[in-house]
């Protein structure tokens, strides 16, 4: 998405990614839970905000060709008052290539289906035009994004025909290594390979999000080398309170503002080292990356 022209209508003031709205809503909740007052302001701010949830869905299983949203889906995307989500289409982790592209395009035209049948709640975002329509028209915005790049990896002139369906954000490698480089996972912590630069170079061109939230510490930090735009961790957590590869380093939150992109805080396990994570873990990692990268 053009992030800048989106803050150039929206306002920066008001244009709030999950992590900002996160920390609001639950201090309200925990004061509420405590027995004060609830912070009145923190509701004001969220209905004002056009809120962006990183990486999430309208349903708990694999989405399947023939099968509808059921009515409480669509009900708690109307009421949940966030503005866009970040939905992902495709497979993850290996296989032949045509056949992630295969399953990737049925993802996306389940989706097709579902906004074509729902026009008065969801929304398809291309760029950020859409994101104040949705948000104007209180509808809930889908944005269609790859958590692995298996199905255009031997193949980069697929990122035109990705950008033709509406693909916005992709993610070179998942926790493990692909022929554009190495995941969190892998212990060799590669890096880009030469394949991976182009990679970044055709997206960075078609103005996708070049997303690095699953990508290991060398590969994220050569994406954003190569990246002329603004890059993302659209789902992590701080590694200084919960060390853990899904967790990024004080360095490369600021690496990452520096670059002028945004990091959203997870409700995962990788929170705590061990243990439940609570309401609270999710505010701890948020101000931390305020404090660092803010």
């Amino acid at each position: 998405m053009k992030g800048s022209a989106a803050r150039a209508r929206i306002g920066r003031r008001d244009f709030l990614g999950l992590g900002a709205a996160a920390v609001l809503a639950l201090r309200s909740r925990a004061r509420a839970a405590l027995g004060g007052p609830a912070a009145g302001t923190a509701a004001a701010v969220y209905g004002r905000a056009a809120v962006v949830d990183g990486c999430g869905t309208l349903v708990d299983d694999k989405v399947q060709p023939g099968r509808a949203l059921p009515p409480q889906a669509l009900a708690d995307a109307r009421d949940s008052g966030v503005t866009c989500v970040n939905v992902t289409v495709g497979p993850v982790g290996s296989r032949p290539s045509l056949v992630a592209f295969e399953g990737l395009v049925r993802d996306i035209a389940f989706w097709e289906q579902q906004l074509e049948a729902h026009p008065e709640t969801l929304v398809k975002v291309r760029s950020s035009r859409d994101v104040d329509a949705a948000r104007s028209g209180r509808r809930l915005g889908l944005v269609y994004g790859l958590q692995d790049g298996v199905s255009f990896q031997d193949d980069l002139a697929r990122l035109d025909t990705l950008h033709g369906l509406g693909v916005r954000i992709i993610q070179p490698t998942y926790n493990l290594r692909n022929l554009l480089g190495d995941g969190c996972l892998e212990a060799a912590n590669a890096g880009l390979s030469r394949l991976g630069h182009e990679a970044v170079e055709r997206m960075d061109a078609l103005r996708i999000l070049v997303d690095l939230s699953h990508c290991g510490r060398a590969t994220a930090r050569d994406a954003m080398a190569a990246a002329r735009r603004p890059v993302a961790f659209t789902h992590t957590a701080c590694a200084a309170l919960a060390d853990h590869p899904r967790n990024r380093t004080d360095d490369e939150l600021r690496a990452l503002a520096q670059k002028g992109g945004v990091a959203g805080i997870y409700f995962m396990p990788y929170l705590r080292p061990s243990g439940q994570p609570m309401a609270e873990d999710v505010v701890r990692h948020v101000e931390h990356a305020v404090n660092v990268a803010g």
